[in-house]
């Protein structure tokens, strides 16, 4: 009964749920092999191994750059302020000791006035060229070399008008200058600038000053009364003194920057307004003396 084969007797099958127990397999020969999984980063976050310098990254331009160029522009300012200020005052001293010599040497006449109309008005076109003239300024040579004609020759023309000159009076009228000078640069220097005039300020000024100018050099001429002159130089000296905190404001970079080229022509409007100082000071003294 049992005769036959293991096969047949359904040995082969042993033990009996074989299939059910989920023993592994062997590997087939010619099985096909699981795909490995390789992980790659992206082509834009390669890991830099290379070491880190210390320095500065040049491609962002570090802080220290931009600190170093902070640096360079604040030495240049203060560079700019300081030849405003030495070319204005060698101009100012200049002339200070030229009208006291003319004062001294020269008697007043006709002749002498007529002189000194001539060089005021070429002196006052060759500023207006200047100062339209922007490509002329940043040549330096010719800028400096077109300041000091006009400084010497404004000099000799107001100097030579003054027909009643005196050296008392002409020292008292630059020493006038000379406080009330330094006292408006000082105020736009260091006073807040919520105090100081703006441009629309100054435009105010100007078209006043102007429309009163008109009003009494218009009824000087007419009445010839000293009055009036005395009162045009003694506006004079109260509308200077907001200008040259405008311009001081300018000066010392505290309204805008200006090019550094740009000292020469500064440094003249800082002389000339120690001239128009000058003229109305006098001016002033000359009328207190008379009454």
């Amino acid at each position: 009964m049992l005769n036959g084969s293991p096969r047949n007797l359904g040995l082969a099958s042993w033990p009996p749920g074989a299939h059910l127990l989920n023993f592994p397999q062997p590997p087939e020969p010619n099985s096909q092999r699981l795909a490995s999984v390789h992980f790659q980063s992206p082509p834009d976050r390669i890991l830099n191994l290379r070491p880190c310098p210390l320095g500065p990254n040049p491609d962002n331009g570090g802080a220290s750059g931009q600190l170093e160029n902070a640096e360079n522009e604040r030495a240049l300012a203060k560079k700019f302020i300081y030849l405003c200020y030495l070319v204005a005052s060698v101009y100012s001293v200049i002339a200070a000791i030229q009208m006291l010599l003319i004062t001294l040497l020269l008697k007043p006449s006709t002749a002498d006035i007529m002189a000194g109309f001539v060089c005021v008005i070429i002196s006052l076109m060759m500023l207006f060229f200047i100062s339209i003239l922007d490509n002329l300024r940043q040549i330096l040579w010719i800028s400096i070399l077109l300041s000091a004609l006009f400084a010497e020759l404004v000099c000799a023309g107001v100097v030579l008008i003054l027909a009643e000159r005196t050296i008392m009076r002409v020292t008292l009228a630059l020493v006038a200058a000379s406080i009330l000078l330094l006292i408006g640069y000082l105020l736009g220097a260091w006073l807040p600038k919520i105090v100081l005039p703006g441009e629309r300020a100054m435009l105010v000024i100007i078209v006043v000053f102007g429309l009163i100018s008109i009003f009494l050099i218009t009824m000087h001429i007419f009445t010839n009364k000293v009055v009036y002159s005395n009162a045009y130089f003694c506006l004079l000296l109260v509308v200077l003194i907001p200008l040259t905190t405008y311009h001081a404001q300018l000066v010392h970079g505290r309204r805008f920057s200006l090019p550094f080229y740009e000292f020469v022509i500064s440094a003249t409007y800082i002389y000339l307004h120690f001239l128009l100082f000058f003229s109305a000071a006098f001016y002033c003294i000359w009328t207190f003396q008379l009454s």
